[in-house]
């Protein structure tokens, strides 16, 4: 089955997202329409569309008379996403862990048991990793909420200039979940989850504000 042609709203979202998600629109920056538009030769109605898409997902705000301006990484915003992920993440293991592919937990185990140190897709891994986590859920709302939260993670690594990654400890919690899900004890698998998200905010939080 052929690829559904992306719509032009669709276009100018992935790449105005991507631009904050990478921190090529830094926080607090405001956004020209104007250049998006002749960046991508369409008209500024899918630049605005998007626009209004990503305000919902609080990546920008739409001030009155004033523009668009990326939304910045505060410690309310920060302290916001990890109690969403801290609040969903063990609850999905909790009640859905049963429906986490097997193959791809062993997968994903002998990845972090390995050379991860040297390994340069790291952030990529643990999304991947946390992904598996909540599409287990089948459900489209908490998917799309902790999607969201993935965007938001994303800038607070590129912001603080990758350092708010723990690579070597990130792993190991990892497998303390997989072990526990593998086990097939999900009360156990929620807890070391929890334990997990709780650490990266702690770390989240010290490096991006320590200055």
């Amino acid at each position: 089955m052929a690829k559904k042609k992306q719509t032009l709203k669709e276009v100018a979202y992935e790449f105005i997202k991507n631009k904050i998600v990478n921190c090529e629109y830094q926080p607090n920056a405001f956004i020209n329409e104007e250049m998006i538009a002749s960046q991508l030769n369409v008209s500024r109605t899918p630049i605005r569309e998007a626009l209004m898409r990503l305000e919902q997902e609080q990546l920008v705000s739409i001030l009155p008379k004033r523009g668009i301006v990326v939304c910045s990484l505060t410690p309310d915003l920060i302290a916001s996403i990890f109690e969403t992920r801290l609040l969903l993440e063990p609850y999905i293991i909790e009640n859905y862990g049963m429906y986490i592919d097997r193959c791809k937990l062993e997968d994903f185990k002998r990845l972090y048991g390995g050379d991860y140190r040297k390994d340069k897709v790291e952030f990529e891994i643990d999304d991947e990793f946390h992904s598996l986590i909540y599409h287990a859920s089948k459900n489209p709302y908490l998917i799309k909420t902790l999607e969201n939260t993935t965007f938001q993670n994303q800038r607070i690594r590129v912001y603080s200039g990758i350092k708010v990654f723990r690579v070597p400890d990130t792993y190991d919690e990892h497998i303390q979940i997989i072990n526990a899900l593998l086990d097939e004890d999900y009360k156990l698998a929620a807890k070391r989850m929890r334990e997990h998200i709780l650490k990266s905010r702690k770390n989240s939080l010290e490096i991006v504000f320590s200055s």
